[in-house]
């Protein structure tokens, strides 16, 4: 009697393996934290074995890279390049709803991992986090600017406006059910819609500033007016030849009213 050969399953690429790799990652650092999750136990549910994951990833750390850190990296690539290539003229809610929505999204489908990658950056040495995060945000920062200039609000820190325009969609997508006693009442489209509203007007609205001289400086973007009062004639002019030394303005006129003064750009 012939004995049958046995079946050979067939053998995975690298990608697939990969795949299985990082998607067993995914789950078992968001069940068990980094410290918790072993590379055997991620390798036996990937059906592979510890050797193929020290040959993909080279390390935990490694691993968690991938499978937890480099989904922003793609969000943020994506986001990055479609912005920066659309040249029509566009009202300035689009781009920023179209990040809030996307990235509020994704932050929420994966709130476990971003616990994970959180109190790993507290207690993991080995986990890059807070630098990777911020070079992707650098990235953001050009989308940013270009935005910004093409509507002349000059007198915004950008670094600072995109990190806080990031960490306010963090937090409303990580801490949802801390932050509402009914968290499944409030719709997250809502969310996103005073996010963007918050960021805008604080972009585009009022912004009073009180320089050295006690002068207050208060700036109507949506009136291409800036307002300068609180001292005496000439230190007004002072400082409103500084502010357009700064902002790179052109005077269109100025006027006096009740000894403040008004100049328009």
């Amino acid at each position: 009697m012939t004995a049958v050969p046995p079946v050979r399953r067939p053998r995975k690429s690298s990608a697939e393996l990969r795949e299985l790799l990082t998607a067993a990652a995914r789950t078992t650092f968001s069940e068990r934290g980094f410290a918790g999750a072993t590379t055997r136990d991620i390798a036996e549910l990937a059906g592979t074995s510890e050797t193929v994951l020290f040959r993909h990833f080279g390390s935990k750390a490694g691993l968690f890279d991938a499978s937890i850190i480099e989904p922003f990296s793609s969000f943020i690539r994506r986001f990055v390049d479609t912005w920066l290539a659309v040249e029509e003229p566009h009202e300035a809610e689009i781009p920023t709803r179209a990040f809030f929505a996307e990235m509020y999204q994704m932050l929420r489908e994966q709130r476990g991992v971003l616990l994970t990658l959180m109190a790993a950056d507290v207690h993991e040495p080995d986990v890059a986090v807070n630098a990777d995060i911020a070079l992707f945000l650098d990235r953001i920062e050009a989308v940013a600017a270009r935005e910004l200039e093409l509507r002349g609000w000059h007198a915004v820190d950008i670094p600072v406006l995109v990190r806080i325009a990031f960490g306010m969609v963090l937090a409303a997508a990580v801490f949802k059910e801390w932050l509402y006693t009914e968290p499944d009442s409030v719709p997250d489209d809502h969310i996103i819609d005073e996010m963007v509203e918050i960021l805008i007007s604080g972009a585009s609205g009022s912004r009073a500033q009180s320089a050295s001289s006690g002068c207050v400086v208060t700036e109507h973007r949506d009136r291409w007016r800036v307002d300068f009062r609180g001292a005496a004639q000439p230190v007004l002019l002072r400082e409103a030849a500084e502010w357009l030394a700064r902002s790179g303005r052109t005077v269109e006129s100025m006027s006096w009213h009740n000894g403040e003064l008004r100049l328009y750009y």
